[in-house]
């Protein structure tokens, strides 16, 4: 058990489970595309572009844009007010404070799954 408890270990065994959870969500994803669609993204990545039809490509592009705007709608730091997302730097100054305090606590205080594990095992 002392392997697990290095901070190096740790960090390793979190990639690795970062890692398998990305494969296997990329492995369903491919898995549940229509077969036109795994041909004609094979085919993008193969530079047979004259194999690609107009449609296709725009659907991609669209499924692309759709995944990024997602990311950034992730990444960007806002608050839930009223069932709407709220960028923290248009809330009054007092407000963003109070909400950035507050998140720092909620961090401080916070608890991973490997640390609830581990808890278990120092009984």
């Amino acid at each position: 058990m002392g392997a697990l408890t290095g901070i190096v270990a740790q960090w390793i065994f979190r990639r690795i489970l970062e890692l398998g959870g990305l494969l296997a969500a990329g492995l369903t994803a491919w898995n549940g595309l229509p077969p036109e669609v795994q041909g004609a993204i094979i085919g993008l990545l193969g530079t047979k572009w004259e194999q690609i039809s107009l449609g296709t490509a725009v659907g991609i592009g669209v499924a692309l844009w759709g995944y990024a705007w997602s990311f950034i709608s992730t990444v960007k730091p806002h608050v839930t007010v009223d069932g709407r997302q709220t960028p923290i730097s248009s809330l009054p100054n007092n407000t963003a404070v109070l909400v950035e305090e507050t998140a720092r606590t909620v961090q401080q205080k916070r608890q991973t799954l490997f640390d609830i594990i581990g808890g278990l095992f120092k009984r």
